[in-house]
């Protein structure tokens, strides 16, 4: 499957304007989360190990996601093994646990765009596998 520029130019844009939001709430949320912990008494432990198992999910799981874009946009195979399970595993925990820390909004406004994005690519890499095994 052959991409324009054009059309490898707007994938960039719709990967960066969806990844925007995980990646604010990680650069801004994740330290103030981090020091909100490390200051108050009334956190349990359980509570921070929640928070930073969260953080570090959804670091893994936008990685894979980048890999994942970065392969279509060079119109590669992307493998879909148990790493890409355990970013799709560790994705769904980090969006439960935001759900627990924040609300139903904040989590929608987070989660539904990386979702589409994924579902998107997705569907990009099949039809990239499609061609190349025909042309085997």
């Amino acid at each position: 499957m052959q991409m324009s520029k054009l059309i490898k130019g707007l994938l960039i844009v719709e990967a960066c304007v969806f990844i925007a939001p995980a990646v604010v709430v990680l650069v801004a949320g994740a330290p103030v989360m981090m020091a909100f912990y490390a200051q108050s008494k009334d956190v349990s432990q359980s509570e921070m190990l929640i928070g930073y198992s969260m953080v570090l999910s959804a670091i893994y799981a936008i990685y894979v996601l980048i890999s994942l874009i970065d392969k279509t946009y060079k119109c590669q195979k992307f493998k879909y093994d148990v790493y890409f399970w355990l970013a799709a595993f560790s994705g769904s925990y980090a969006a439960f646990s935001m759900y627990q820390v924040t609300n139903v909004i904040t989590t929608l406004i987070v989660v539904l765009p990386l979702v589409v994005l994924v579902i998107h690519f997705i569907f990009l890499q099949k039809s990239i596998q499609n061609k190349k095994t025909r042309n085997q």
